[in-house]
């Protein structure tokens, strides 16, 4: 539900069926865990989350790195992390959770902040909702892809209580911009979201935007061995992941090729480039709405993480955690008539779909018909969410004397 609520809120804000889900689905995992006499781990892969041997695994990767820190020692070197083949390969600034507490001892401790912290956040970022729309939000949040980045403790639950941040703090472009910025340079790939602050006026947001982006890209350039330490440390699999690559390299485990992977960045990207210049074309025609202006910047953020992340070619699928974002946008689009209604729906059904992917098919772990739809789904996302997002940037949302703050409702055209 949009707008006011009555009286008896709780029982009409469907964000605490979302909730209930999420209490149901661990209660749930932890019974069965009992009654099958099977541990934790073992419980996550029936359900399709890729759990690994560890829990909170990624935290404790950093956790190891920043106890090396402490140590003086070489927080990049090989022997950084005793559970994986890959050395510490996050920017340095995730070194600074050394300070606070985090090391091989409190890791555990810390991935149920994260996860709690994470999922908080989502209640914010959602609003009130109504109940079916409650549904939705809780299919997504105890769908494989969301619980594979709780299970793993990954950065990703912290990025998205930083990008919470800039959400709540909107109207305040210092403040707005500080927490992009602070998303970006902890793992790189949400430095698409600092494109959300663009609105007029201009001569108010670009400034801010510019700095952002310089510093981002100062900050890159005095990282350049963690950036190339991150580079060598994604594994290139097919099918769990999304972006321009998976499905080329799927096909290339059909039918060899002497392509290499630059070669599958190249032709990803040529497709990327086409599937979003026809969503621009066919961008949907909406009127959008002055009491808008909170879902068009959340959807903004996740709309433009999702986006941004696809070019980079590879991307493990519990990034979704991101697309909580979009749902509020989403949810009111779908209320309305017209083109943009249709559009919308389409997103959150490919969405959801997408997450829970591995309880539908629990066997996609391979080349076939399957990973081939999943990709597709993939694909259908980008276009369908580049389309409502070309609309966002031509419509309504323009910045105030405090901020970012809504518009007369103007026709996209």
């Amino acid at each position: 539900m949009i707008g006011p609520h009555p009286k008896s809120w709780r029982a009409e804000d469907g964000r605490w069926l979302a909730a209930a889900m999420v209490v149901a689905y661990f209660c749930v995992l932890n019974l069965m865990a009992l009654v099958l006499g099977c541990n934790f781990t073992q419980m996550w892969n029936i359900v399709g989350v890729a759990a690994l041997p560890l829990r909170f695994e990624d935290l404790h990767d950093i956790a190891t790195g920043a106890d090396r820190f402490v140590r003086s020692d070489d927080p990049w070197s090989s022997e950084t992390i005793a559970y994986s083949v890959q050395a510490f390969s996050y920017p340095k600034w995730w070194l600074a959770l050394a300070f606070l507490g985090l090391n091989p001892d409190t890791a555990y401790f810390f991935g149920f902040a994260f996860a709690l912290l994470y999922l908080a956040c989502a209640w914010v970022v959602l609003g009130k909702v109504g109940m079916v729309e409650g549904l939705v939000a809780g299919l997504l949040l105890v769908s494989p892809a969301v619980m594979t980045g709780i299970e793993r403790g990954n950065g990703d639950l912290l990025i998205f209580s930083v990008l919470t941040l800039a959400l709540g703090r909107r109207r305040s472009l210092p403040w707005a911009t500080g927490s992009l910025f602070v998303a970006a340079i902890l793992k790189l790939y949400p430095a698409a979201a600092l494109v959300a602050l663009a609105a007029p006026p201009w001569r108010k947001t670009l400034p801010w935007l510019a700095g952002a982006l310089a510093l981002f890209g100062l900050d890159v350039i005095a990282s350049q061995r963690e950036v190339s330490q991150i580079a060598h440390g994604i594994f290139h699999m097919q099918y769990f992941s999304f972006g321009t690559a998976p499905v080329l390299i799927g096909l290339i485990y059909l039918y060899p090729t002497t392509f290499d992977y630059a070669d599958i960045l190249i032709m990803g990207s040529l497709l990327y480039v086409a599937v979003l210049t026809g969503a621009f074309w066919l961008r949907p025609r909406i009127r959008f709405k002055p009491e808008w202006e909170r879902q068009i910047f959340a959807f903004r953020i996740g709309a433009l993480v999702y986006i941004g992340t696809y070019a980079l070619g590879t991307n493990y699928d519990y990034r979704f955690t991101m697309l909580v974002f979009c749902l509020p946008l989403l949810f009111v689009l779908t209320r309305e008539r017209g083109i943009g209604s249709g559009w919308a729906g389409v997103a959150t059904i490919c969405i959801v779909t997408y997450a829970n992917w591995y309880d539908i098919f629990p066997d996609t772990y391979g080349t076939g018909v399957q990973f081939f739809v999943k990709q597709l789904l993939g694909w259908t996302i980008l276009g369908s969410l580049g389309a409502i997002l070309a609309g966002t940037f031509l419509g309504a949302p323009v910045v105030g004397r405090t901020g970012l703050a809504p518009a007369e409702p103007a026709r996209l055209n």
